[in-house]
């Protein structure tokens, strides 16, 4: 079970611009991994949980003028990103990881993203059961 992006995914524009400003704002050489790689998709899940943490601390601090610990934990808490890829991502008491779809991903050994193979989905986005 996963939320993460597998080969075959659409590449919203999102993540596009993820790896561009990593390439234009570093000095670092050029990310040049396939889309779909573990490099290329830890690069853009960190891109997603900055996006989440900017997203919140902007909306705490408009609504309280200050960025406090609480403020910012409740703009956390009304976190709901529905990705272009398919997994919803929200953040509350009761779940304090981010990830709302998950799906069943096999390997692909034939795969020729990575020297292993690749992960591809193999059912529809789930939602987990309480």
């Amino acid at each position: 079970m996963s939320a993460r992006r597998a080969a075959g995914d659409a590449i919203p524009e999102l993540d596009r611009s993820c790896m561009s400003l990593r390439n234009t704002a570093s000095d670092a050489p050029t990310f040049s991994h396939r889309l779909h790689t573990d490099a290329w998709s830890l690069l853009q899940a960190t891109c997603d949980y900055l996006d989440v943490t900017f997203s919140a601390m902007t909306r705490a601090a408009q609504t309280d003028g200050a960025l406090t610990r609480e403020s910012f934990m409740a703009a956390m808490h009304q976190t709901s990103y529905d990705t272009d890829y398919g997994t919803l991502i929200t953040f509350d008491e009761g779940n304090p990881y981010g990830w709302e779809r998950f799906r069943v991903l096999e390997a692909d050994p034939a795969c020729v993203l990575n020297d292993w193979g690749c992960m591809r989905s193999a059912t529809d986005w789930l939602a987990p059961t309480s």
